[in-house]
């Protein structure tokens, strides 16, 4: 099933090359915080982006978006996205540019409920994914959420201090280009009391999922109590 969002808000980072764009979405759109759906391109490109806002927001969504230089499908969603950052156009007229074609909702990580802290250890913009859940956890009334997001670059903190200003919220932000076993995220983990977390939620790349799944089962955390879209989608062979 496929949905149509107007885009009524565009806005360039231009230190991290992140994109914000904030959506008004069809009412029979549903979704889960902690959940994303697949934008469709009018050339038949399909990017997945983590949904960056909390279900009670609707018919407000946001989505943040980078690109990837030499995928095709990111190509194709730069093609789609560059005209409308032209700030000649307003987008409060109406083009047919400013619609977006996109999936249901996807994803088995449901944020969780429970009153008690939930970790999410995010990096880049899988941060989205850690922002969806808190939004959602402080409109729920649920326990602390806490996030560790962990970058390589300074400026690919792009929203640190709206997402330091979300009540119920604590970030903890490390900057370290080195993907060693001790990088600076490595160090944080292996120092947190991990035993305060009933689940953990790994928002991020393929790589980064499995190199924070190995540390944390070596650090006796249980496989079972890991979330994330990567198990699905890009499963270990």
């Amino acid at each position: 099933m496929s949905f149509s969002a107007r885009i009524e808000d565009l806005e360039l980072d231009p230190d991290s090359g992140v994109v914000r764009l904030g959506l008004s979405v069809d009412p029979e759109f549903a979704f889960k915080a902690g959940q994303y759906l697949c934008v469709h391109t009018p050339d038949e490109a399909t990017i997945p982006l983590s949904i960056a806002s909390a279900p009670h927001q609707q018919p407000q969504l946001n989505l943040h978006y980078k690109s990837t230089p030499g995928d095709p499908a990111a190509q194709s969603m730069d093609r789609l996205l560059d005209p409308l950052l032209d700030p000649s156009l307003a987008l409060g007229q109406p083009d047919q540019r400013k619609v977006l074609e996109h999936s249901a909702a996807l994803g088995d990580c449901i944020c969780p409920e429970y009153n008690e802290p939930f970790l999410i250890l995010a990096a880049g913009t899988g941060v989205t994914q850690a922002w969806s859940c808190a939004e959602h956890r402080k409109a729920t009334d649920c326990g602390e959420t806490h996030i560790l997001w962990c970058a390589e670059h300074q400026q690919d903190l792009y929203c640190l201090q709206d997402l330091e200003a979300l009540e119920g919220t604590r970030v903890i932000a490390k900057v370290d280009p080195s993907r060693t076993a001790d990088n600076l995220p490595a160090q944080w983990i292996k120092s947190a009391d991990l035993a305060l977390y009933k689940n953990i939620l790994l928002a991020g790349g393929p790589d980064f999922v499995y190199a924070m799944t190995d540390l944390l089962c070596e650090l006796g955390i249980s496989q079972s109590c890991l979330m994330a879209d990567a198990y699905s989608y890009a499963p270990r062979s």
